[in-house]
């Protein structure tokens, strides 16, 4: 019907692609919900075409009904594996190998069930947008709204809100 979040995420995407040149990036969270399913997210970020994307494993403890259980964290590694398989195999069997952001961060972070601690770009060189246009210095912190830096369609880069939630942010994570 066009009211889940999802089909407002694609809506705000689209205008995004088409009104601005800026870098998009798209980063999925799997879930207990989707964790089954990780070929199709992924075909699905493919047929999207940003610039870039990444998968994230959801960081819930039990009894959270999204959270990754026994069950669904052999499932995903045993998918995960695969994926970078066949990643690894265009390297030398294709014209344009293929790029996939943070896949071995991810398989490292999700063997060892810990977060894979890397350089992040977030807050110096992109920010996250939710599928309501609101930004943040993170995609870890969509939906705090303590952290709402503005709209995308309202333009505010400029806006001195804009930039002193960015720059709070960068000293935390300096």
């Amino acid at each position: 019907d066009g009211s889940s979040v999802y089909a407002k995420f694609l809506e705000n995407y689209e205008t995004i692609r088409r009104e601005t040149a800026c870098y998009v990036g798209i980063n999925a969270v799997i879930t207990k919900n989707n964790c089954h399913a990780l070929y199709e997210v992924i075909e699905h970020l493919r047929h999207l075409k940003p610039d870039g994307f990444g998968i994230e494993p959801v960081h819930l403890n039990n009894p959270h009904p999204l959270a990754i259980g026994e069950k669904e964290f052999y499932l995903l590694k045993a998918q995960f594996v695969q994926v970078i398989r066949n990643a690894l195999k265009t390297l030398t069997e294709c014209e344009k190998p293929e790029n996939f952001e943070f896949a071995f961060g991810f398989l490292y972070g999700l063997l060892r069930r810990t977060r894979a601690y890397h350089h992040c770009i977030f807050g110096h060189k992109a920010v996250a947008i939710d599928a309501e246009g609101w930004i943040y210095p993170s995609y870890r912190l969509v939906g705090n709204i303590h952290f709402r830096m503005g709209n995308i369609f309202k333009n505010p880069f400029n806006d001195p809100h804009f930039k002193s939630i960015r720059q709070k942010f960068l000293n935390s994570t300096s």
